[in-house]
């Protein structure tokens, strides 16, 4: 079984938006999560985006290994969203050499 596709969707909701992903398969299984950054819709909708091209052709019961990859990939390219704001960029764009 692999991924064939992200969904992401964003429902209004008492002042907020709350955001859910529904991920499809290629045996026709969907499974559905919750992602949340708060007060940061964009920046949430852009890192999912970006980490679709990690998921598809996945193997959706790899979760370990697929949380790895998306959180590897989000720190190296600085999703300040997923790593933990703007005080944790500053503090990566310091500590690192090249």
């Amino acid at each position: 079984m692999k991924i064939t596709r992200l969904e992401i969707l964003s429902v209004p909701f008492g002042g907020r938006h709350f955001h859910y992903i529904r991920l499809h398969t290629d045996e026709g299984i969907v499974g559905i999560g919750e992602a949340a950054c708060s007060r940061k819709d964009q920046a949430l909708i852009g890192a999912l985006h970006d980490a679709e091209p990690h998921l598809i052709g996945a193997d959706p019961f790899q979760i370990e290994r697929l949380w790895s990859l998306i959180y590897r990939n989000a720190y190296l390219a600085r999703w300040t969203c997923l790593d933990g704001g703007a005080e944790r960029y500053r503090t990566c764009a310091l500590g690192y050499q090249g």
